[in-house]
């Protein structure tokens, strides 16, 4: 009897971690929904500010702003991957839907050698 009760007590265990893992994940896409489709400013409270980062920009980096994005094309798995990478990321997450569609459309794949740089501080 006592082995009995081991064995439902571990099978019991083993259920509630695997209902917590799927509570987590299911939280997890809530909290990334939630971010896309609540507007910032309702959630702001009077003392929170928004934080900018920015780099000066030269006249001639100002006039390339204003010409077409370059899109690139790309499978719905990637599309799913760079979507769900940019909810994930805390301060991409603010962005509006149609800006996380751009930035989405816009990126494209470039492969790295090993332990080679893809981002350095003060790089322009």
């Amino acid at each position: 009897e006592m082995k009995m009760k081991d064995s439902r007590i571990l099978a019991l265990e083993q259920e509630l971690k695997r209902r917590n893992e799927i509570i987590r994940r299911l939280e997890s896409e809530l909290d990334k929904y939630r971010s896309v489709l609540q507007p910032a400013v309702a959630t702001r409270s009077r003392n929170q500010r928004q934080g900018i980062s920015a780099e000066p920009q030269s006249y001639k980096t100002f006039n390339d702003a204003s010409k077409p994005l370059q899109k690139h094309s790309k499978s719905q798995r990637s599309k799913e991957l760079i979507k769900d990478a940019i909810l994930d990321n805390d301060f991409l997450k603010k962005l509006e839907a149609s800006q996380i569609r751009e930035v989405m459309e816009c990126m494209y794949e470039k492969k790295c050698k090993k332990d080679e740089y893809v981002i350095k501080e003060g790089e322009q």
